[in-house]
């Protein structure tokens, strides 16, 4: 059929990292329209906002490496 066990896992990845990535930019959007309000200017909200994407990507790999990636595989969550 089509739809095999490892193509239901990949769609489910993609859906996931979807809803996460509208998560996160509305409360990006309700975050800088926050602190909007209070006169912050936009590219210190900016700054800020592409530093701590910057620490993200940094410390995301680093901290995966001490993760069992056999005991929280997403064919484990999703199966």
């Amino acid at each position: 059929m089509f739809i095999s066990k490892e193509n239901k896992i990949n769609c489910y990845c993609y859906i996931l990292f979807g809803l996460y990535f509208i998560i996160n930019l509305s409360f990006y959007g309700y975050g800088v329209y926050f602190l909007e309000s209070f006169k912050i200017p936009y590219i210190v909200i900016g700054i800020t906002i592409g530093v701590s994407a910057l620490i993200t990507s940094i410390l995301q790999p680093i901290l995966g490496r001490f993760i069992d990636v056999h005991h929280y595989s997403w064919q484990k969550i999703l199966l």
